[in-house]
């Protein structure tokens, strides 16, 4: 057998977003292109953001495409996740703005079969994260920072979280305000357990 080209299938980028959540399944597909006997192994090194080699795992034989293209598959995200450093929970005050460490991590998937020599890669940011199932595991709405609308109880905590990709980006948050209490079809207003008014928080 001999491989004469390698290419990811599914990279799982949406548009120009990589941002990529580790807590539900990740599956990277990969077509290998072969001459001869159908190639049995493909490997995938997984390097960090300064390129040091963390591991390197055998893919799983998916489909023949082709009678000269077999698939292969990665089961990425536990793999991911076993490189990622833990979390840790610390005090915050209300109004501020803190840096959340180890919620994201800089991943090279390169992919390749008898020799390094042919391959491909796909550059990933993981993150401690889930998406609700079925959903694509790009994180798009975090990756661009979308506008969202955040529902809490009054003088209850709320956390939001802000996507930085550039230590050289200048963050900062506003002072919000206060909207009536939200209401319900008949225009009732919503209460919690504790009997805290549930309100909107805008800017």
């Amino acid at each position: 057998m001999s491989a004469t080209a390698v290419n990811i299938y599914q990279d799982n980028i949406t548009d120009d977003c990589n941002l990529l959540s580790v807590h539900n399944p990740l599956i990277f597909l990969i077509d290998v292109t072969y001459t001869g006997e159908p190639t049995e192994i493909l490997y995938c090194k997984i390097l960090d953001e300064d390129s040091e080699t963390l591991g390197i795992f055998k893919c799983i034989p998916y489909a023949d495409v082709t009678a000269s293209v077999r698939r292969f598959a990665l089961m990425a995200d536990s793999l991911l996740r076993g490189f990622m450093d833990e979390l840790d929970d610390f005090s915050q005050s209300a109004g501020s703005l803190e840096f959340c460490s180890n919620m994201t991590k800089e991943f090279t998937l390169k992919f390749y079969a008898e020799s390094e020599v042919i391959y491909d890669s796909v550059l990933i940011i993981a993150l401690q994260g889930v998406r609700q199932f079925g959903e694509d595991p790009s994180i798009s709405e975090l990756y661009h920072n979308e506008p969202q609308t955040y529902i809490a109880a009054e003088g209850k905590p709320l956390y939001v979280y802000i996507y930085n990709d550039s230590e050289l980006n200048s963050i900062g948050i506003t002072e919000g305000s206060s909207e009536n209490g939200l209401l319900d079809f008949d225009d009732e207003e919503f209460w919690d357990f504790d009997d805290e008014l549930l309100i909107a928080i805008t800017e």
